[in-house]
């Protein structure tokens, strides 16, 4: 869920970022996509493990 959210995020700061040319507040978006790739990625990391624990 949160790769959607972030992809979201990182289209939408590409779009308002390079057609309407807005500043401050779009930036926001972008360091909340890579927030949540970054979170997905850790808690799919624990997950894996978490997983293979399971397994031995």
């Amino acid at each position: 869920m949160l790769w959607y959210t972030g992809s979201g995020l990182l289209i939408a700061w590409f779009i308002l970022k390079f057609t309407l040319h807005k500043g401050g507040a779009i930036h926001i978006m972008l360091f909340l996509a890579i927030s949540f790739y970054v979170i997905q990625f850790f808690q799919d990391r624990r997950t894996k493990q978490y997983k293979e624990s399971l397994d031995q």
